[in-house]
């Protein structure tokens, strides 16, 4: 019998990296909810055999020990399942978790393997179907600030290209609707909505524990959520100047400490990708603690680049100039703010950023989203540290 302290997502992503073999592959997990002890050997044949039906198949029954730990257990994997289409694992006393590149197949057979050892039917031979690969195919992603502006349209770009991906928001309304949403696009099995404050050690936590347990891993941490309070030096309180640095520097050091601890125990590698600013390197007028904040988001991005890069881990930065279309920084206080600091009307703002840059561009989340996609796409796999402006051409920005 299993140790009842086993953490099922710790050890999901153990197996993954090992089942994946340098590939990626998304997990799924179905706890054990009654005694099936003794029975995974006697009717798990069948199964194999059943679903096999000529496919590269691996499959694994591991009986671990009452004290065993989540690396014990995963070190009973045993052969080479590199080029499987599907790895199932058997964990008696735990459950089955099964590895595919297609998040659907993952469910279905776990599901069916573990009915199967329960004396259930089989799969229906419509459901045996494995499903095509995409440039992000077994990949799973978590963005922070999801749930709206260039949250969102990575969302929806990583999913387009075939990633699984996990939005967290503080905003549970705005989440649930913008997740109901993604999932009747690309399939609910493919997107995950989870509450996430990144000023919380806590809640980063708990929402990279549900976004691992959901598919057994992670490759992708997109660095999103931000704010923006407007304000000369003599202006800025000093609640102002905390919360801008709690939510982003310090919020995105919480989030790639906890994808870095995943992505160690995967040995698989992995993608972070900061959204900084075209403020993190231009001294603009009246915004000293946003631009503090972004640069120190820069800065930090570089640090991680050189610190995780012994775990094959990549580190880039994407530093865009304003979005105000769909962005939940522009709906409020801040876009007066900014409008009132270049005499302009609230309206006008998107124009004029436009007009001040080299391609007189308006700049959308779409144009965030793609450099996003181009950094942990299958093109950029040998540079970490880089950053990338999206700001239309902005002369003071342009890194030297």
């Amino acid at each position: 019998m299993a140790s009842s302290s086993i953490q099922y997502d710790k050890l999901g992503i153990l197996l993954r990296g090992l089942v994946s073999r340098g590939r990626h592959l998304i997990g799924s997990f179905c706890p054990i909810e009654t005694e099936l002890q003794g029975t995974f050997n006697s009717q798990f044949q069948p199964f194999i055999d059943h679903l096999r039906n000529g496919r590269n198949l691996t499959f694994h029954t591991i009986q671990p020990g009452p004290d065993s730990s989540e690396k014990e257990i995963a070190s009973k994997i045993e052969g080479n399942n590199g080029g499987a289409d599907a790895s199932v694992v058997c964990v008696e006393g735990i459950g089955v978790y099964c590895f595919s590149e297609s998040p659907e197949t993952a469910r279905t057979v776990a599901r069916a393997a573990l009915s199967c050892a329960a004396g259930g039917q089989p799969l229906p031979s419509a459901q045996r179907d494995l499903i095509g690969s995409e440039p992000l195919s077994g990949k799973i992603a978590f963005i922070t600030g999801g749930a709206s502006g260039i949250g969102l349209a990575t969302a929806h770009r990583l999913l387009l290209e075939g990633a699984c991906v996990t939005i967290g928001d503080i905003n549970q309304d705005r989440l649930q609707q913008e997740s109901q949403t993604l999932g009747e696009v690309y399939g609910p099995d493919r997107i995950q909505a989870v509450l996430c404050d990144v000023t919380s050690s806590q809640s980063v936590k708990e929402a990279f524990r549900q976004a691992a347990l959901q598919w057994c891993g992670l490759d992708i941490l997109v660095n999103n959520a931000g704010t923006a309070l407007s304000g000369s030096l003599f202006d800025l309180t000093d609640e102002d100047y905390d919360r801008q640095n709690a939510i982003m520097p310090r919020g995105s050091f919480l989030c790639t400490r906890q994808a870095a601890d995943i992505f160690r125990d995967q040995e698989m590698g992995g993608d972070i990708v900061y959204i900084a600013s075209k403020n993190s390197v231009f001294a603009g007028s009246k915004n000293l603690a946003y631009s503090t904040a972004k640069a120190a988001q820069l800065h930090q991005a570089r640090l991680a680049a050189v610190e995780l890069s012994d775990i094959q881990v990549r580190v880039n930065v994407v530093n865009p100039d304003a979005v105000v279309r769909g962005s939940s920084i522009f709906s409020g206080e801040w876009a007066a703010d900014r409008a009132r600091a270049y005499g302009i009307m609230e309206e006008d703002l998107g124009k004029y950023y436009a007009q001040r840059n080299l391609l007189k561009a308006e700049l959308l989340p779409e144009d965030i989203a793609a450099a996003v996609y181009v950094l942990v796409g299958p093109d950029l796999r040998k540079s970490t540290g880089l950053v990338i402006n999206v700001d239309g051409g902005f002369a003071p920005s342009m890194m030297r």
